[in-house]
């Protein structure tokens, strides 16, 4: 029985499960530190690394050998590093993301704020209206006044703002096309 607990193929599984889990709690301690730097001072590689954590033949650069041939040590270290490139990099693209969905908003807010805003503009804004909301609310204002009739926001009827926004929309244009057609 502790024979076969001790078995290679079972230890060595096992030795690799603790070996993840020990990464994993590395990864914690360091990310925590803010430690992220070239730990073997190769910063030719360390910066594509970073910009394509991914890539097994950088790893392979990086390390000098092949990724196969690395000892436990190595291995934990890789993986610990990767994982730490894998979470920089989402970070930094999330970032990224969220800036060009801010410049978006802003130019579109820019870009309706100087006209009246039209039917066709209306369609186009209503293709995204959680990006749109707030330049589908100033056309509806724009609207239901030219039409004498006052626009209630949102917000006013709805300050929890639990209530779906597409479906507000569609009921004011739904109480727009009413009011056109009277």
């Amino acid at each position: 029985m502790l024979l076969n607990f001790l078995n290679k193929p079972v230890l060595s599984l096992r030795l690799i499960l603790l070996s993840l889990l020990l990464s994993g709690y590395a990864f914690s301690q360091t990310e925590s530190a803010g430690i992220l730097n070239d730990p073997l001072k190769k910063p030719e590689v360390w910066e594509k690394l970073k910009i394509n954590p991914y890539n097994d033949a950088l790893w392979t650069a990086y390390f000098n050998e092949d990724l196969f041939t690395l000892t436990k040590e190595q291995y934990i270290e890789y993986n610990t590093w990767k994982a730490q490139l894998v979470e920089l990099l989402s970070k930094e693209n999330e970032k990224k993301e969220l800036e060009l969905l801010k410049r978006r908003e802003e130019y579109l807010a820019n870009r309706y704020s100087y006209k009246k805003l039209t039917e066709s503009d209306f369609e186009v804004l209503t293709q995204n209206v959680s990006k749109n909301f707030p330049i589908i609310e100033q056309y509806f204002k724009e609207q239901f006044e030219a039409l004498g009739e006052p626009y209630q926001y949102y917000a006013d009827v709805h300050p929890d703002k639990v209530y779906n926004h597409t479906k507000w929309v569609e009921e004011n244009e739904e109480k727009l096309m009413n009011l056109k057609m009277n």
